[in-house]
């Protein structure tokens, strides 16, 4: 799969629950793939919420019916096969775990994943303990990601 031409490629989001600047930037990359050319279908947990109005033109919608990041985390393997992208994107870092998830049940039959990093990787404003947490579970990022998207200097 590496080096082959990106048809077909699956966004992940929950427009319920629009997650600070996640949620935007999974409508705004849905319809620049589709600017492109590209077949895109938009995950989301529920098709309901302030975004809802915004989604793109052209992109084939899979709703969960549920806005539980739980139920995207078990259904987003299953979705991955059903679809067969050849890339999955990941908008923000609130949906990494949901990335490392499929990479682990997908293994070699997973697609290319990137995801755009969307907190400062240093978190001392959350305490110690969870700023080791969060730099520990950072550092593990390569184990399941292909590529990383890094937009502000705090997330570099």
């Amino acid at each position: 799969m590496r080096g082959a031409p990106i048809d077909r490629i699956v966004v992940i989001n929950d427009l319920a629950r629009p997650m600070g600047g996640a949620s935007a930037l999974a409508l705004t990359s849905a319809r620049a793939f589709r600017a492109l050319g590209h077949a895109v279908t938009l995950l989301v947990g529920d098709d309901h919420g302030p975004l809802a109005s915004e989604l793109p033109e052209g992109a084939r919608i899979e709703v969960l019916h549920t806005p539980s990041y739980m139920a995207l985390l078990r259904a987003l393997p299953g979705k991955v096969r059903k679809h067969r992208p050849d890339l999955l994107f990941c908008p923000g870092s609130f949906y990494t775990s949901t990335a490392a998830w499929t990479r682990f049940r997908l293994g070699r039959d997973a697609p290319p994943i990137v995801a755009k990093v969307s907190n400062a990787l240093d978190r001392s404003d959350l305490g110690a303990v969870v700023n080791w947490g969060n730099g520990y579970w950072q550092r593990g990022h390569p184990l399941f990601l292909d590529h990383v998207v890094a937009m502000t200097h705090g997330s570099r």
